[in-house]
């Protein structure tokens, strides 16, 4: 898969924190997967990102929500993932490097 990032130019989305608005600078990417994460968690935007913050360890908050996404789609791409999913078949380390 290719992803020309000369044309995925980061967004600029306020939320509100603790009652104050901030800023993040995050590609559509990204926002597309946060808005899938609310959903499926039944949450906002604005509660998932205070969530983040209380747990970050990143510098900023922005690379704590990029860190946080990648966590999130990784831990649901693990077997145990899969079979709370209900979908996917195990898959041993052998056969899956080589099928990359």
């Amino acid at each position: 898969m290719t992803i020309d990032l000369s044309r995925r130019r980061p967004q600029v989305r306020n939320i509100k924190l603790a009652g104050r608005r901030t800023s993040l600078r995050l590609e559509p990417e990204f926002w597309d997967a946060l808005d899938e994460i609310v959903t499926r968690e039944r949450s906002t935007l604005s509660a998932l990102c205070e969530r983040i913050k209380g747990r970050r360890s990143a510098a900023n908050l922005t690379a704590a929500v990029r860190l946080f996404v990648l966590r999130y789609f990784r831990g649901a791409s693990t077997e145990a993932g899969h079979r709370t999913a209900g979908h996917g078949r195990p898959i041993s380390r052998s056969s899956r490097s080589a099928t990359l």
